[in-house]
């Protein structure tokens, strides 16, 4: 076992270097007897079983033979884009009340995390290698955006209020670089058209302009795959999905190479009409406890691990996902334990509760929503 476990993390090291993702951890999981510890390549520290390092994560901008690629999405980046990925990331946590809609920015986020809250889901939506204006409406902090955005570095973080608890949380947070209403109210409006608390931009610009020195780049979050390896997993049509009580669906659209994104059966459309379709979805099994700042809010436990199903290319793989400390991205594996590498481009992110997993949609079903695009 412990041989299989070196192979496994020589594995993860070089195929995340090789795919540019520098500060990806490689990480081996040895199981012994019934217990578990974590080995770290290069100086990095072990990790025991609670998982309490606080390693911050490398910061260099990740690069293939090709060039530079942005760090959360794998896309290559152009000279014109060079600034864009050398500032932090910006996390707005947008709203997915039916009453939001549609959404100002969503459609330029590199990655997007669907967490539960009050009854529906609210999106921490993160913006980095592309430029973008308005986003939102924007929404409250909670007391698991923490946890959850320590694997991004140093990020911009954007939210329109909280409770005095979670906003000492979130002020108290040396990792978080709070872009709120109250520190620059003034990237802030209401729009007119919208209805409170459904109408709240943020100038997405004035909020990189308030980033603190040293300016820290985000680290990648997932690993990507060579454009020639072939997909992993089984050809599927789509999933449907539910997120606290926010239903949602994704068909694979093999023109567009994404997975086009459905709510209560409608298109998810931008405010140019355009439906998102990001090119992968990872859905995480996520166990939610009470927040401490409020029993009737839900907080994501963002590390530990659970099922996991990847849809990338048309497939979906099934199998596991782990993430022992704050500080590390999410690894993905698979039924066998092996590495799963996603496509470079946007990723939609879904936290749903054990037991809420994602239905796979039939032929038909997928085909009668793609019809309705």
């Amino acid at each position: 076992m412990v041989e299989r476990g070196e192979q496994l993390g020589s594995e993860v090291t070089r195929r995340t270097r090789r795919n540019g993702v520098v500060a990806a951890v490689a990480t081996v999981l040895l199981v012994v007897g019934g217990g578990a510890a974590w080995l770290l390549s290069g100086d990095d520290p072990v990790i025991d079983v609670q998982g309490t390092t606080t390693v911050a994560p490398t910061t260099e901008v990740p690069a293939t033979e090709a060039g530079p690629v942005a760090p959360l999405t794998g896309e290559p980046v152009g000279e014109a884009e060079l600034p864009l990925i050398a500032r932090p990331a910006l996390a707005v946590k947008i709203d997915n009340d039916p009453a939001a809609a549609p959404h100002w920015g969503l459609e330029a986020a590199d990655l997007v995390v669907e967490v539960k809250v009050e009854g529906i889901s609210r999106f921490v939506s993160v913006f980095h290698s592309r430029d973008v204006g308005d986003v939102g409406p924007v929404r409250s902090a909670r007391t698991g955006d923490p946890d959850l955005l320590a694997m991004l570095g140093r990020p911009l973080t954007a939210w329109s209020g909280a409770n005095a608890a979670t906003a000492g949380i979130m002020r108290d947070t040396p990792w978080v670089q709070n872009v709120d209403i109250d520190r620059i109210t003034s990237a802030y409006r209401r729009v007119g058209e919208r209805r409170a608390p459904h109408n709240l931009l943020l100038d997405a610009r004035a909020a990189f302009a308030a980033a603190e020195e040293p300016v820290q780049p985000p680290a990648p979050v997932f690993g990507y795959a060579e454009p020639e390896d072939a997909p992993r997993g089984r050809p599927i049509g789509g999933i449907n999905l539910v997120v606290g009580k926010s239903s949602s669906s994704y068909v694979w659209d093999a023109d567009r190479s994404g997975w086009r994104r459905f709510v209560d059966g409608r298109p998810h459309v931008d405010l140019g009409d355009q439906q998102l379709t990001p090119r992968n979805v990872v859905v995480l099994e996520t166990e939610y406890r009470p927040s401490p700042a409020d029993a009737r809010s839900p907080e994501a436990r963002s590390t530990g691990g659970g099922r996991a199903w990847i849809l990338s290319a048309g497939h979906l793989v099934e199998g596991s996902w782990i993430r022992p400390d704050r500080t590390d991205p999410w690894i993905l594996l698979d039924g066998e334990g092996e590495p799963v590498e996603l496509r470079p481009g946007a990723t939609w992110v879904a936290l749903p509760e054990p037991g809420a997993g994602p239905g796979v949609l039939g032929d038909d079903e997928a085909a009668a929503l793609l019809a309705r695009s």
